[in-house]
């Protein structure tokens, strides 16, 4: 399969313009703006969420029925989200469709005008979201794991907010908010799909080519001391006990990161991995387990974690930390790297496929890493691990400190 190429553009005012052009029925486009917990060290947990929401709310000269009419009309569709990086909006439309459908979000984001009647209903829509998150163990979970591992840092701040975060903006604190953030030199256009990279750059340039761009708040860098050696449990009345086994990794512009990467597949990534062998298939302990990475700049996190009968959590938690250090001890065998290896190279290709996705991804990478990495480049990185890079990666992962573990469920007691 040929790679689709990646092109790339900086207006004169600081304004990113990132594009995969592709033969697909389609094109996505994503406007990221590059604000959140590294940003807001003096601001209220939730600002920029609540600065989200309130674009899709009303412009000088659209209410917010008419931009929900005039993206139907087209027959687009348009969302956002927010997390620790910052706010993503995102439109999937006909490729002649675009530039109207643009013509929506660049307004939304130059002329947005926060009614006041408006902005305090949706406060009350983002409690309701805090109160739904707080009632989801998947998303209560995983944002008190990062809380705890993350020890302070900014990067563990919560991107929805709390109740009382979120009552303590004003509207006026707000628009503050957006003003020092959506800045030309903080803005990514990301495109994907049948598109043209001048006809965006053009597109770009005369919707938002006349803004000014202005001194920003500073990022904070601050290293991640993670809080590991730790066991804490979140007592629920569930049937279940959820667990996560947390690890220091290298961060993602770390070279070694690819191997940790595959690291991760072999270890507990999909129904071949060896987690899943083990503990599902072989153990019957859980319906599922798997591996993750959490990457930042700072430092990434390697997960495992699943869920599985209080009674058996013990000795499934163990079975995972076992499993990851005899990774550290043996070396993997050519046959399992090579149907790794061959697994990340489809799921790579495969999401081409995907122009939503791939428009969301360039904008992302380009606003947390501030370049693009040449997707053949990926493949390269992949194919050049080694089996002693990987027994030597999970040496250093799994062996030079105890993990964190956080549960969720009844109440029990784990040793580790």
């Amino acid at each position: 399969m040929r790679i689709p190429r990646i092109y790339q553009s900086t207006l004169s005012n600081g304004i990113r313009v990132v594009s995969q052009p592709s033969k697909l029925s389609g094109a996505s486009i994503c406007l990221h703006v590059s604000c959140g917990a590294q940003y807001d060290s003096n601001q209220p947990d939730g600002i920029s969420h609540l600065v989200e929401h309130m674009l899709f709310k009303g412009t000088s000269s659209r209410t917010a029925a008419g931009l929900s009419a005039g993206f139907n009309e087209l027959g687009a569709w348009c969302n956002a989200s927010t997390n620790i990086h910052g706010a993503s909006y995102y439109l999937s439309a006909l490729s002649e469709d675009i530039p109207d459908a643009f013509d929506l979000l660049a307004d939304m984001y130059l002329n947005s005008t926060f009614p006041e009647e408006v902005f305090e209903t949706e406060r009350l829509v983002l409690l309701n979201e805090v109160r739904a998150c707080e009632d989801d163990n998947d998303s209560f979970f995983s944002q008190q794991f990062f809380e705890g591992y993350l020890n302070g840092h900014l990067l563990g701040r919560s991107a929805v907010g709390t109740a009382d975060s979120l009552r303590g903006i004003s509207r006026q604190q707000a628009l503050d908010y957006k003003q020092a953030h959506y800045v030309p030199s903080r803005t990514i256009v990301a495109a994907a799909g049948n598109i043209r990279h001048d006809d965006i750059v053009e597109m770009v340039s005369r919707q938002l080519g006349m803004l000014e761009d202005r001194p920003t708040p500073v990022k904070d860098s601050s290293p991640i001391i993670p809080a590991v050696g730790v066991v804490r449990n979140h007592l629920r009345d569930v049937q279940q006990t959820m667990f996560c086994l947390a690890y220091p990794a290298v961060g993602e512009c770390d070279p070694k990161i690819w191997t940790v990467l595959l690291l991760r597949q072999i270890l507990g990534g999909g129904a071949g991995s060896r987690l899943f062998q083990e503990i599902r298939e072989k153990q019957g302990l859980a319906y599922g387990v798997s591996a993750s990475l959490s990457e930042f700049i700072e430092g990434s996190i390697f997960m495992l974690g699943g869920s599985c009968d209080a009674s058996d959590a013990q000795k499934t938690v163990e079975l995972c930390h076992a499993e990851a250090l005899r990774l550290a001890r043996e070396k993997v065998r050519d046959e399992e790297l090579r149907h790794a290896k061959r697994q990340l190279r489809t799921d790579l290709l495969l999401d081409y496929n995907n122009h939503l996705n791939q428009a969301f991804a360039l904008a992302a990478e380009m606003g947390n890493l501030g370049f693009i990495r040449p997707r053949a480049e990926l493949l390269k990185n992949f194919e050049s691990v080694t089996a002693n890079a990987l027994m030597q990666a999970a040496a250093e992962i799994f062996t030079n400190s105890t993990p964190r573990l956080e549960t969720l469920g009844p109440d029990i007691t784990i040793s580790f």
